[in-house]
């Protein structure tokens, strides 16, 4: 699959956080972006997530009909983010490690048994094999950002806990949101919107010190 510049798209398939956990993964964006060493995710169309999933293509209809109902029959549920780690590539990404609870082994695995049937060309990354569930924080760090991010990081309260509360269908690169499936029969209205504002007290703070300065 590609579009008219050749560039390749996918499916994605993510796990996405209730507004707290979002909007505390949000204000490490911000404060990457404001430090000058990692923008495009506090910039871009991007939201927090988990990706349980990429394909070149699948039956988008079918595929999201029989995962909302699955999805409807779950509840909400807790994830761990477990430290900060790295994909070591050139340049290098900086994640949070999400613990592999049964929960959400169960939502990766219902997911990749509903796209063995509906979907072609699957990235091996994401298969139940070689699945190693994170959160991006900064994607490709230029040289010496890399070691200023890990140290500016440093402090971060770690693990923490958050929440995952819906399902996201996504057209990458271009991070199009196709559909919100939420987790539960009877949910308040998901949350869409994306901030690109910090939105924790703390992170309030450093950008009011920020903007006085």
């Amino acid at each position: 699959m590609g579009d008219e510049d050749g560039e390749n798209m996918a499916i994605a398939v993510s796990a996405w956080f209730d507004m707290q956990t979002e909007s505390r993964v949000r204000d490490i964006w911000w404060t990457l972006a404001e430090a000058g060493l990692a923008r495009t995710l506090h910039d871009g169309p991007y939201r927090p997530h988990v990706t349980l999933a990429v394909y070149d293509a699948i039956d988008r209809r079918e595929f999201t009909a029989t995962l909302r109902a699955r999805l409807s029959a779950l509840e909400p549920f807790p994830v761990v983010f477990s430290g900060l780690g790295a994909f070591l590539n050139k340049p290098p990404t900086l994640f949070l490690g999400v613990t592999q609870s049964k929960r959400l082994r169960q939502i990766h695995l219902g997911v990749h048994e509903l796209l063995a049937a509906v979907g072609s060309g699957p990235v091996a990354y994401h298969l139940p094999d070689s699945w190693n569930p994170h959160c991006s924080l900064a994607l490709e760090l230029p040289g010496a950002a890399f070691p200023r991010a890990v140290e500016l990081l440093s402090t971060l309260a770690l693990p923490f806990d958050g929440m995952v509360d819906r399902v996201g269908i996504i057209d990458t690169p271009a991070e199009v949101e196709l559909e919100v499936l939420p987790l539960g029969a009877a949910q308040s209205p998901p949350n869409t919107a994306i901030s690109r504002r910090p939105t924790s007290q703390a992170a309030a703070d450093r950008e009011r010190q920020t903007n006085e300065a």
